[in-house]
């Protein structure tokens, strides 16, 4: 992830039980800069040493078990 587009991103757990699965996008800003955080989107997916470190450092958010599929 980046924390420099200005975007937040959690797991939609983070508001029910039903959110579960989903990400959860919140964006204050004009529509070309939310366009390119979501240029940016596979860049930060694919970062998984910055991913490691952030659950590493906040373990509350890294899942017990994978979210269901279907």
């Amino acid at each position: 992830a980046d924390d420099k587009f200005g975007v937040a991103c959690l797991g939609g757990e983070c508001f029910g039980e039903a959110g579960g699965g989903f990400l959860r996008f919140s964006c204050a800003e004009p529509d070309e800069r939310l366009q390119q955080a979501l240029d940016f989107l596979p860049v930060g997916i694919s970062r998984t040493d910055r991913i490691a470190a952030y659950l590493e450092k906040h373990p509350k958010y890294r899942l017990t078990q994978p979210y269901p599929v279907g």
